[in-house]
């Protein structure tokens, strides 16, 4: 048993002795079963009892439960870890009294789910080890192996017991008789051994008994069963060699050398790892499956992300979600893990509307958010619900990786910025009350006048631009205010409300941000661009995480009713049947079988799902295939699907009820085989189709300033400045033209603007349009709508039924797509010019786009290798009328657009490979 039980007390007469297998008093035998076992369940916490000095310790949850139903009192005499094992009442000791309705420290009244005291501030924290005794099984996971020792070594005496049994009578002699009381207390009708251990903790405190010798007998009786410290055994039937036969306890002790050795190990093991070995394995194996399934949409992500500063955070999100699993370690590491059938629907739903986010929805924010919820259903299948309440953070935080579409982004981006243009100004406004500056603000442009070197300078203009924007930060720090949240234990509504001040902080942060470049553009203009520019932003992290701590600070002091959702978790019990042994074939061989399974599940739902977009459009397969056929077929495959489901269901319920006894091995193949059927499918799938899943940049064919100053009527006034670097950065792009026309034959000649932008390799991009450039200059929107633009004259041709232009150094002419071309018309107004507009239209790929959306949706095939397109802008100052505007944007490109058409990529050599590189 060990050295630190000093003495052994006879459950029959009271004896007290050295530890030994038989009473030197009574000569009644002892059970060393149940004293290990009730060496696995005993617990720190002890109450004092006159009648029982001896009872053993118990462990908090049994405390809990006593206290609940009122056996435990606030006049109750206890000891235990957090009284530093010194006898104390109840009421008085820490983690015990507000289970009682009060404070140990300062005895106000307190409810029994408070963590600490509202009005002196004193901690409830609850101590659940075991090691504060110095227990031999100090920890959760020691004693459940010790559990699980105990119960092979019960099974390995009862086995022998039964062997011995077994004895002709006529070659056994005579048994020796038993002491009185233990021939009374024998609940077995006959004579052979019988062993009493118990299988899960057991409650370790009795009822008060009454005075008495029998009411003591009677309570040393209910003490023998309830706490199961001794176990009551008959003498066996003697051996054939006439001595006796071998008793639990004897065959105990013939194995106690070995068990004590494992038990000695077992007292100095760690902890038990959160992934085994053979998880490791199944990491590898799932985890590369999965990489691989998603590696296009991964790879592009990590383009995007290595190359864009707004995403760059991105890259850090991966680790900062391993890291809250490494947290929760000891969570995971005790809580329970299950086969959960709904994982497998799950993954499927975002196996399917990943696909479809592919073609034809054509959208990586969702194509990312299916990845996810596929990573989920994945890890609900394979480890169950319980787990998932410490993996659901991690999982869903991955979302912060996720590139937010180009629409959403601008459009919120232009309002932040016109939010902190606004702000910032007035509070420029109101610093400037106490010192020489004003501030104004036109869009998102604030300007500036301000005494330096002792002149008044005005006219001087910041802008807000989407950099400034703060929406690149509110990105960043709400993933950081989520991990900040979420790291430490808190209430359920605090960890909201911190998640919802994450966006105000973050915002008004970047107000501070705008404000400081204003303050410090009167010192030094370099300060307001550039590398400080940055340094600048980048340091005003610091404030918005010490606001974001503050507030943090403040909550842990408001008086809350919550528990940490994660307290919840059941600590799973002792084991209570022994696990099966299976050897590495049999593992092999079932994770086989799951593969297999696997494999053919995933095939009938991929066939089913394809049956049923064919019944909706059979014109996608072939003349002869029918809407009914189609239909038909979808009713066979739905069945076959049916038969799979139920054969799945078979084969994995084991695993579902009991996988403490089999493991998850074939659920493990299973969900491998999914994966490997879903690549396969998608391989086969983008091979058949020649699909191209990333696009590689095209080159155009000549620069846009080699075009030609004059063309018909138009000549060219001027070439537009080159852009500054945060407008570049804004644009997207740095093959770019602006430039000014005037037609000649027109007195007084009329002024139009041209600005050509050229985008390659970035299919998920919508470039900067009017509607937000100008707008955010200061001009107001009016209207805005879609018009024709006919182009006319001898360059443009219609062979057979296709449009043709004639280029400069091409006579025999450059397709085009359409013509009328839909463009789409922005009417605006300023402050300082009356109505103007603006008429732009997209060329990608040689087709034709009024919107940016068009470019993203339908602009691109499947088969296409390259992905190129072209944004052609004119600006009509002080032309009022769109129908005026659109008349003269069609004459203008009609002498313009072959100058255009020759600078872009020809889409026929594109297709015939011969683009240029």
């Amino acid at each position: 048993m060990g050295n630190e039980l000093k003495l052994m007390v006879c459950p029959y007469c009271g004896h007290g002795q050295k530890p030994t297998t038989k009473c030197e008093s009574c000569g009644g035998l002892f059970d060393l079963f149940s004293l290990t076992a009730t060496e696995i369940d005993m617990g720190p916490w002890f109450v004092r009892h006159d009648n029982k000095p001896f009872l053993p310790g118990f462990s908090y949850e049994v405390l809990r439960k006593r206290v609940a139903s009122g056996r435990i009192t606030k006049d109750t005499v206890l000891r235990g870890p957090t009284t530093r094992q010194l006898w104390i009442k109840a009421a008085h000791a820490p983690c015990v009294a507000h289970l009682l309705g009060s404070c140990h420290a300062c005895g106000v009244a307190v409810k029994p789910t408070d963590s600490k005291c509202h009005a002196c501030g004193a901690l409830f924290t609850e101590s659940t080890e075991r090691q504060e005794l110095g227990l031999r099984f100090r920890t959760t996971y020691q004693a459940a192996t010790a559990r699980t020792g105990l119960n092979r070594q019960i099974a390995e005496a009862e086995a022998k017991q039964k062997a011995a049994a077994e004895i002709k009578p006529s070659e056994a002699p005579p048994q020796p008789s038993q002491p009185k009381r233990l021939q009374k207390e024998d609940p077995a009708a006959d004579d052979w051994n019988w062993v009493q251990a118990p299988r899960s903790p057991v409650d370790p405190e009795a009822e008060p008994a009454p005075a008495g010798d029998e009411a003591t007998e009677a309570a040393s009786s209910a003490d023998e069963s309830r706490f199961a410290t001794q176990t009551l055994i008959h003498q066996p039937p003697p051996g054939p060699s006439g001595g006796d036969a071998p008793s639990a306890a004897a065959v105990f002790n013939a194995t106690s050398r070995r068990y004590g050795a494992h038990a000695e190990h077992i007292d100095e093991a760690a902890p038990p790892p959160v992934v085994t070995p053979a998880g490791w394995l199944w990491i590898l194996i799932l985890g590369g499956l999965f990489i691989l399934l998603f590696q296009h949409y991964l790879l592009r992500m990590l383009l995007i992300a290595s190359s864009s500063p707004d995403w760059s955070h991105a890259l850090v999100i991966p680790a900062i979600s391993l890291y809250l699993i490494y947290q929760q370690r000891d969570h995971l590491r005790h809580a329970p893990k299950r086969v959960n059938g709904w994982g497998l629907l799950i993954l499927f739903a975002g196996l399917f509307s990943y696909a479809f986010w592919i073609e034809p929805g054509r959208n990586d924010m969702f194509q990312g958010y299916s990845m996810i919820i596929s990573l989920f259903g994945l890890l609900l299948l394979l480890l169950g619900e319980q787990v998932m309440k410490v993996l659901w953070l991690p999982i869903v935080y991955l979302m912060f990786a996720v590139k937010v579409s180009d629409a959403l982004w601008f459009k919120l981006a232009a309002k932040l910025q016109l939010l902190a243009a606004q702000a910032s100004t007035a509070t420029l406004q109101f610093v400037g009350s106490f010192a020489d500056l004003d501030a104004t603000r036109r869009g998102t442009t604030i300007e500036l006048s301000f005494i330096r070197d002792g002149k008044w300078i005005t006219g001087q203009e910041l802008n807000v631009a989407e950099a400034c924007s703060g929406l690149r930060m509110l990105a960043a720090f709400m993933a950081l205010g989520v991990m900040v949240a979420f790291m430490t234990p808190r209430a359920r509504w605090q960890r909201l409300f911190m998640f919802a001040m994450t966006v105000p902080i973050a915002l008004l942060v970047n107000i501070g941000r705008v404000t400081i470049l204003g303050l410090l553009y009167p010192v030094n203009e370099d300060m307001a661009g550039g590398a400080f520019h940055q340094y600048v932003g980048l340091m005003m992290l610091v404030p918005a995480l010490l606001l974001y701590l503050l507030i943090g600070w403040i909550l842990d002091r408001v008086y809350v009713y919550d528990v940490h959702p994660l307290d919840k978790i059941e600590t799973p019990p002792a084991p209570t049947e022994m696990p099966l042994a299976m050897t590495v074939t049999q593992r092999i061989s079932n994770a086989i079988k799951g593969a297999l399974t696997g494999t053919m599940l995933c095939v009938l739902v991929g066939v089913t799902y394809g049956l049923a977009l064919l019944t909706m459009r059979p014109d996608l397969a072939s003349k002869d295939f029918s809407q009914s056929t189609g239909m038909q077929m979808m009713i066979g495959s739905l069945a076959l699907l049916g038969g799979a489901t139920w054969f799945v269901k078979k084969l994995i319920e084991p695993e579902l009820y009991k996988p403490h006894l089999v493991g998850r091995t074939v659920t493990m193949g299973l969900s491998a085989g999914v994966l490997f059927a879903s690549l396969l499918g998608m391989q086969g799938i983008i091979k058949a189709q020649k699909v191209v899943m990333i696009k590689d940049s095209i080159e155009w064919r000549q620069p846009f300033f080699q075009m030609a100053n004059r063309s018909g009527p138009w000549e060219m006034v001027k070439d537009e400045a080159i852009l500054e670097p945060a407008i570049l950065k804004a644009l997207g792009t740095r093959r770019y033209l602006s430039r000014v026309y005037r037609n000649t034959e027109d007195a007084p000649a009329r002024l139009v603007k041209l600005h050509l932008a050229y985008y390659t390799g970035t299919p998920d991009t919508v470039p900067h349009v009017p509607e937000r450039c100008f707008v955010a200059g200061g001009a107001q929107p009016v209207d805005e709508s879609t018009v024709e633009l006919n182009l006319t004259g001898p360059a443009y041709r219609r062979v057979e039924d296709q449009w043709r232009v004639t280029t400069p150094g091409n006579p025999d002419g450059a397709p085009l797509a359409e013509n009328p071309i839909d463009a789409t018309i922005f009417t605006f107004s300023s402050e300082t010019s009356q109505q103007s507009n603006v008429i732009y239209f997209f060329s990608c790929n040689g087709h034709f786009f009024a919107t940016p959306e068009g470019v993203r949706v339908k602009g691109f095939d499947w088969r296409d290798r390259y992905s190129y397109y072209c944004k052609i802008e004119v600006l009509l100052p002080d032309i009022a009328d769109p129908a005026v505007a659109t008349d003269i944007s069609s004459g203008f490109l009609s002498h313009l657009m072959p100058e255009i058409i020759a600078c872009l990529p020809n889409c026929s050599d594109v297709k015939a490979g011969r683009a240029p590189h």
